[in-house]
């Protein structure tokens, strides 16, 4: 493994790109502590510590200036000749090791196809499982790396910047794809959100075990789930005999709350097929409900 690039040089390595910003009445965003800490996936807090070890160590200059478009004044940090030259250094460093630079900067500012080429096979392990999350998800639900890669906040959550969560699984191959969404599956099962189980089970191709969610708790979720569970419930393919009648119960209950009277009135027309008299019963009732939606 590559020798480690530290929070302190990161830091080095992020202020070089704004070194032309110097001398300007304006600061940009990125050179304020908040700024540093956001693009390089740290607290505002663990910045001010880093800052000041570089600052004792001749490396940085501290001002006071304006934020771009902001209304008060704030501390910011630029590179000092003796900065200039650690960073050049650290460059020469990377390359001579092998190691990316730009991942360690701001992942906001980086393309998947280009930050995935960078990545080794550990890091493109983590980046495809958390590209998968549709919500924020507890950090030490993933392996540590040399690098920090996620973006974290306070309270130790981490979500990828959306362009990213689309153009990563996007690079991934099918068997990948699946195993990161079955990876998020279970950690939703962990967490107690079923609606998220369900959408990454479906995705992971664990159809079985989407049926037995629905079957055990797919009531309940229709009554208070959105958008996000109806289009699950699009997306389900055949289900066994023994799970579907309460699957089309679920999917008729989901289509009320969300006033989807197409969707509704086709769960209805399957219920009233099915031969059961219970069943073509509860068909009627649901397309009587999605007529009185429609306004008939």
């Amino acid at each position: 493994m590559a020798t480690p690039i530290t929070v302190g040089e990161r830091i080095v390595l992020h202020l070089a790109q704004y070194s032309k910003h110097l001398n300007d009445f304006d600061a940009p965003f990125e050179v304020s502590q908040d700024g540093i800490g956001e693009a390089l996936r740290i607290s505002r807090a663990h910045a001010a510590i880093e800052l000041k070890k570089l600052k004792e160590a001749g490396t940085v200059t501290e001002r006071i200036a304006h934020i771009r478009a902001g209304p008060v004044k704030r501390k910011v940090y630029f590179l000092s000749e003796a900065g200039e030259a650690k960073a050049r250094n650290l460059k020469d460093f990377a390359s001579r090791q092998g190691i990316e630079i730009s991942p360690l900067l701001d992942l906001k500012k980086c393309k998947g196809e280009d930050l995935w080429v960078q990545l080794n096979p550990e890091s493109r392990s983590l980046i495809a499982k958390a590209a998968v999350f549709r919500k924020p998800f507890k950090r030490s639900a993933l392996p540590q790396t040399t690098v920090s890669l996620l973006p974290e906040d306070k309270d130790g959550m981490a979500e990828l910047p959306e362009p990213l969560r689309v153009s990563i699984p996007a690079l991934l191959d099918k068997n990948a794809l699946r195993e990161a969404h079955s990876f998020a599956a279970d950690y939703w099962l962990q967490e107690g959100d079923y609606v998220e189980r369900l959408h990454h089970l479906l995705l992971a191709n664990r159809n079985l075990e989407a049926q037995m969610l629905l079957s055990a708790r797919g009531w309940q979720m229709a009554r208070y789930a959105g958008t996000d569970l109806l289009a699950s419930l699009k997306e389900m393919g055949e289900v066994l005999p023994r799970y579907a009648k309460e699957v089309r119960r679920i999917k008729g209950q989901a289509a009320l709350r969300n006033a989807d009277i197409k969707f509704g009135q086709q769960v209805a027309q399957d219920m009233m097929l099915t031969g059961d008299p219970e069943e073509s019963i509860d068909g009627l009732e649901l397309k009587g409900r999605t007529l009185l939606l429609e306004g008939k």
